[in-house]
């Protein structure tokens, strides 16, 4: 097992003043209290944005937490794995990241679902957000992906015990906060 610094050198996390970070187990207990801490804290921080802007924020950082406890309570059932979770705000912006450990067996179709996400055109993207509606999946990617206003990076990294991380970067540019 990794101390918490060791991990934090692999993924080169950076430490800031305006954040919430987490890591450890994820799963649909923890982040129901994660994501009513985080709705606060946001509220705190980001207090005179306007509220689309602070509905957009949440939204997308709810789908990318949710993400990871579902998975986690699919693949991992018997013990559910460490994950991170990350929220920065600054002046202008919102970083959310996440890393969650993944499952050999599911690295190639996760980065296909991903690219084909981060590959299409935004008719493209509109016909997969109304597929997905139709055939009852996940939104969260779809629309983070769409958003005019933010940046979507991810990249599955192995560590030294042969162990693949899907790691999820999104920058949300709101306008200016009055921190």
């Amino acid at each position: 097992m990794q101390t918490i610094a060791e991990k934090k050198a692999l993924f080169k996390l950076p430490y800031h003043k305006n954040q919430i970070e987490y890591w450890g187990p994820v799963n649909s207990n923890f982040c129901d209290s994660l994501l009513s801490m985080s709705h606060d804290f946001l509220k705190k921080f980001l207090f005179g944005v306007h509220v689309r802007h602070l509905k957009e924020i949440f939204s997308v950082f709810v789908e990318l937490v949710q993400n990871i406890a579902e998975y986690n309570q699919i693949k991992f059932a018997d013990a559910t794995p460490q994950s991170y979770v990350n929220l920065v705000i600054n002046d202008t912006s919102v970083f959310i990241t996440t890393k969650n450990e993944i499952k050999e067996k599911d690295v190639a179709s996760i980065k296909n679902y991903i690219e084909s996400l981060t590959n299409s055109t935004k008719e493209e993207l509109k016909e997969k957000h109304r597929d997905a509606l139709i055939e009852g999946k996940s939104l969260g990617l779809i629309i983070i992906v769409k958003m005019n206003n933010a940046d979507f990076n991810y990249e599955i990294i192995t560590d030294e015990q042969n162990a693949n991380w899907l790691s999820i970067e999104t920058t949300i540019n709101y306008g200016s906060a009055q921190i």
